[in-house]
Protein backbone atom coordinates (compact mmCIF):
# COMPACT_ATOMS: atom_id res chain seq x y z
CA UNK A 1 0.00 0.00 0.00
CA UNK A 2 1.68 3.34 -1.18
CA UNK A 3 1.73 6.45 1.29
CA UNK A 4 -1.17 8.94 1.47
CA UNK A 5 -0.48 12.06 -1.49
CA UNK A 6 0.31 15.08 0.37
CA UNK A 7 -1.83 17.14 -2.17
CA UNK A 8 -4.42 17.86 0.47
CA UNK A 9 -6.92 20.67 -0.16
CA UNK A 10 -5.51 22.69 2.71
CA UNK A 11 -1.84 22.39 1.27
CA UNK A 12 -2.93 23.46 -2.00
CA UNK A 13 -4.94 26.59 -1.03
CA UNK A 14 -1.63 27.64 0.66
CA UNK A 15 0.54 27.09 -2.02
CA UNK A 16 -2.03 29.23 -3.98
CA UNK A 17 -2.05 31.98 -1.55
CA UNK A 18 1.72 32.43 -1.42
CA UNK A 19 1.50 32.66 -5.49
CA UNK A 20 -1.12 35.11 -5.82
CA UNK A 21 0.97 37.26 -3.13
CA UNK A 22 3.42 37.45 -5.44
CA UNK A 23 6.38 34.23 -4.31
CA UNK A 24 7.85 32.31 -6.88
CA UNK A 25 6.60 28.78 -7.47
CA UNK A 26 9.69 27.49 -5.33
CA UNK A 27 8.97 29.48 -2.54
CA UNK A 28 5.21 28.63 -2.36
CA UNK A 29 5.98 24.77 -2.63
CA UNK A 30 7.95 25.80 0.40
CA UNK A 31 5.56 27.68 2.16
CA UNK A 32 3.03 25.27 1.57
CA UNK A 33 4.99 22.17 3.10
CA UNK A 34 6.38 20.44 -0.41
CA UNK A 35 9.79 20.40 -2.03
CA UNK A 36 9.65 22.22 -5.44
CA UNK A 37 10.03 18.73 -7.39
CA UNK A 38 6.72 17.33 -5.56
CA UNK A 39 5.22 20.46 -7.00
CA UNK A 40 6.42 20.44 -10.41
CA UNK A 41 5.56 16.23 -10.51
CA UNK A 42 2.08 17.40 -9.58
CA UNK A 43 1.80 20.05 -12.04
CA UNK A 44 2.76 17.56 -14.50
CA UNK A 45 0.37 14.77 -13.31
CA UNK A 46 -2.71 17.33 -12.91
CA UNK A 47 -4.06 19.53 -15.17
CA UNK A 48 -6.59 21.34 -13.25
CA UNK A 49 -3.98 22.46 -10.23
CA UNK A 50 -1.75 23.48 -13.32
CA UNK A 51 -4.54 25.70 -14.02
CA UNK A 52 -5.05 26.72 -10.76
CA UNK A 53 -2.01 27.87 -10.70
CA UNK A 54 -1.43 29.63 -13.45
CA UNK A 55 -4.59 31.33 -12.60
CA UNK A 56 -3.03 32.92 -8.96
CA UNK A 57 0.34 33.75 -10.69
CA UNK A 58 -1.75 35.79 -13.48
CA UNK A 59 -4.03 37.53 -10.35
CA UNK A 60 -0.43 38.39 -8.90
CA UNK A 61 0.63 40.11 -12.17
CA UNK A 62 -2.54 42.19 -13.13
CA UNK A 63 -2.93 43.68 -9.41
CA UNK A 64 0.71 44.28 -9.44
CA UNK A 65 0.38 46.05 -13.07
CA UNK A 66 -2.43 47.72 -11.60
CA UNK A 67 -0.70 48.89 -8.63
CA UNK A 68 2.36 50.26 -11.06
CA UNK A 69 -0.33 52.02 -13.40
CA UNK A 70 -1.94 53.81 -10.05
CA UNK A 71 1.72 54.99 -9.08
CA UNK A 72 2.24 56.34 -12.77
CA UNK A 73 -0.32 58.16 -11.95
CA UNK A 74 2.22 60.45 -9.28
CA UNK A 75 5.52 59.44 -11.21
CA UNK A 76 5.95 58.93 -15.05
CA UNK A 77 9.05 56.98 -13.98
CA UNK A 78 6.30 54.18 -12.85
CA UNK A 79 5.04 53.61 -16.56
CA UNK A 80 9.01 53.75 -17.70
CA UNK A 81 9.70 51.08 -15.98
CA UNK A 82 7.21 48.33 -16.60
CA UNK A 83 7.39 49.49 -20.44
CA UNK A 84 11.31 49.03 -20.03
CA UNK A 85 10.56 45.38 -18.69
CA UNK A 86 7.38 44.69 -20.58
CA UNK A 87 8.62 45.98 -24.36
CA UNK A 88 12.17 46.60 -23.91
CA UNK A 89 12.73 46.27 -27.75
CA UNK A 90 11.06 49.68 -28.18
CA UNK A 91 11.31 51.36 -24.26
CA UNK A 92 14.35 49.23 -23.31
CA UNK A 93 18.27 50.69 -22.60
CA UNK A 94 19.58 47.99 -24.74
CA UNK A 95 21.06 50.28 -27.00
CA UNK A 96 23.13 51.73 -24.52
CA UNK A 97 24.32 48.23 -23.10
CA UNK A 98 25.39 47.29 -26.69
CA UNK A 99 27.14 50.39 -27.34
CA UNK A 100 29.19 49.94 -24.12
CA UNK A 101 29.99 46.55 -24.73
CA UNK A 102 31.50 47.79 -28.19
CA UNK A 103 33.68 50.55 -26.57
CA UNK A 104 31.70 53.37 -27.96
CA UNK A 105 29.91 56.33 -25.63
CA UNK A 106 28.19 55.83 -22.91
CA UNK A 107 26.03 58.12 -23.10
CA UNK A 108 22.62 56.88 -23.43
CA UNK A 109 20.06 57.29 -26.22
CA UNK A 110 17.10 59.81 -25.62
CA UNK A 111 14.54 57.63 -24.00
CA UNK A 112 10.96 58.13 -25.82
CA UNK A 113 9.44 59.80 -22.26
CA UNK A 114 12.19 61.84 -21.96
CA UNK A 115 10.53 65.12 -23.95
CA UNK A 116 7.25 64.68 -22.12
CA UNK A 117 6.19 67.30 -20.13
CA UNK A 118 5.31 66.82 -16.32
CA UNK A 119 1.91 67.78 -17.37
CA UNK A 120 1.66 65.57 -20.18
CA UNK A 121 3.37 62.46 -18.32
CA UNK A 122 0.76 62.79 -15.79
CA UNK A 123 -2.31 62.77 -17.96
CA UNK A 124 -0.82 59.48 -20.14
CA UNK A 125 -0.01 58.14 -16.55
CA UNK A 126 -3.85 58.76 -15.42
CA UNK A 127 -5.13 57.36 -18.79
CA UNK A 128 -2.74 53.98 -18.47
CA UNK A 129 -3.99 53.80 -14.52
CA UNK A 130 -7.47 53.94 -15.49
CA UNK A 131 -7.02 51.45 -18.74
CA UNK A 132 -5.40 49.04 -16.42
CA UNK A 133 -7.80 49.35 -13.56
CA UNK A 134 -10.62 48.28 -15.73
CA UNK A 135 -8.88 45.79 -17.29
CA UNK A 136 -7.88 44.31 -14.14
CA UNK A 137 -12.00 44.86 -12.80
CA UNK A 138 -13.11 43.40 -15.70
CA UNK A 139 -14.81 39.64 -15.30
CA UNK A 140 -12.37 36.68 -15.58
CA UNK A 141 -12.67 33.10 -16.88
CA UNK A 142 -12.41 30.74 -14.37
CA UNK A 143 -12.93 26.68 -14.51
CA UNK A 144 -15.46 27.85 -17.75
CA UNK A 145 -17.83 30.05 -15.95
CA UNK A 146 -17.34 33.88 -15.85
CA UNK A 147 -16.85 35.63 -12.33
CA UNK A 148 -15.90 38.83 -11.00
CA UNK A 149 -12.35 40.02 -11.01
Amino acid sequence: MGRRSKATETRIEALLSALRAGSTREGAAGHAGIDRTTLYRWLAGDARLRARVEQAEADFEVRSVAQIAQAAADDWRASAWLLERRRSASYGRSQMQAAAAAGASTVAPPHPLDDLSPAEGARLAREWAERLAAEAAAPVLVDGEITPA
